[in-house]
């Protein structure tokens, strides 16, 4: 059974796309992180693009579009389907729910599901219980 740092692993060596649900801090650093290792992050918000210019996230979404990672505000089912085109893994942040609708959206598509934590400890190799 393959863990969601296998599928990263995989989808980095192809240079494939990485969705991240949730643009909040962890959001934001994580598409960077992705960028980083040579994935391409695809990142959606379901705030619309004003609503988010005036959180305290937006600061650290300028630096996401800075570096030329594709980032969708205001994003509802709809608006979700064509995005989610080539994407293998989904990435979602602390505060997007599993229920969440573009979450529901996402399994239905088939696409592989993990949380920002669940990637870090195993990439990171570390024993770990989640409670």
């Amino acid at each position: 059974m393959n863990t969601v740092a296998d599928s990263f692993r995989e989808i980095v060596a192809k240079k494939g796309k990485i969705l991240v649900a949730g643009l909040g801090v962890t959001g934001t650093h994580t598409a960077l992180f992705l960028k980083a290792e040579g994935a391409i992050p695809v990142c959606i918000e379901s705030k619309s693009e004003d609503e988010y210019r005036v959180t305290k996230y937006w600061e650290a979404c300028e630096e996401l579009l800075a570096a030329g990672i594709e980032c969708h505000f205001g994003v509802d089912e709809s608006i979700l389907r064509p995005l989610l085109s080539g994407i293998s893994l989904c990435i979602l942040s602390p505060g997007v729910h599993l229920t969440n609708p573009l979450v529901r959206e996402i399994k239905a598509s088939g696409i592989e599901i993990g949380g920002e934590l669940e990637l870090g400890v195993e990439l990171a190799g570390l024993p770990s219980v989640v409670v």
